[in-house]
């Protein structure tokens, strides 16, 4: 279903609390908010695999991912292969896997203003997420665990999310004010369109 133009927002809840009584989107889709101008919802969008419906991306291997770097203030970096998806996938994200094998995903808003929230629907596996503002640096890092409803969303717009394996962020030092360096051009490779 899509629906675009301004949506008053009582009208803009219960279709949010509709599609998650019905069980809605497959996966985590990012969550729509009152400032949101279009809603999509994707019953599915790839193919059905043993853990699940999973994003397109899922079959490349880890070494061959495009890569973002986090830069702390004091030098420390760490690097992530990240698949990247399109919004079409954004509502399958990480659903279906049991494991990420040193991977995480990229939601990105070529705008820079999302204010988009994320659920665990149909993720099996728990994860960290990084908000990543427009002049690179992570807002905020939250920990989201598997299969929760929960909403999860910055207090400020954001450009991109990127999602890791719980504990990944922490583990390599990383924390909010980490500079973010895409090692790749996302919207070529179709990040978000």
């Amino acid at each position: 279903m899509r629906v675009t133009g301004r949506i008053p927002r009582p009208l803009l809840h219960a279709l949010a609390a509709l599609l998650v009584a019905c069980g809605g989107t497959t996966g985590r889709a990012p969550v729509p908010t009152a400032t949101t101008s279009t809603i999509e919802a994707h019953a599915t969008a790839a193919p059905a695999a043993p853990g699940g419906t999973v994003a397109s991306t899922a079959a490349i291997p880890t070494e061959a991912l495009p890569v973002a770097r986090f830069t702390m203030p004091d030098g420390r970096e760490a690097r992530l292969p990240v698949e990247v998806i399109g919004a079409a996938e954004f509502s399958i994200g990480l659903s279906g896997r049991t494991s990420l094998e040193g991977r995480g995903m990229l939601f990105y808003w070529p705008g820079g203003n999302s204010q988009s929230g994320f659920w665990m629907k149909d993720t099996h596996i728990p994860l960290d997420i990084a908000f990543v503002d427009a002049g690179l640096s992570v807002i905020t890092i939250v920990q989201m665990e598997a299969e929760s409803l929960e909403i999860h969303r910055p207090d400020a717009p954001y450009l991109a999310a990127v999602e890791a394996p719980l504990g990944w962020y922490a583990a390599h030092g990383i924390e909010a004010g980490a500079r973010v360096t895409w090692e790749f051009d996302p919207v070529a490779l179709g990040a978000g369109q």
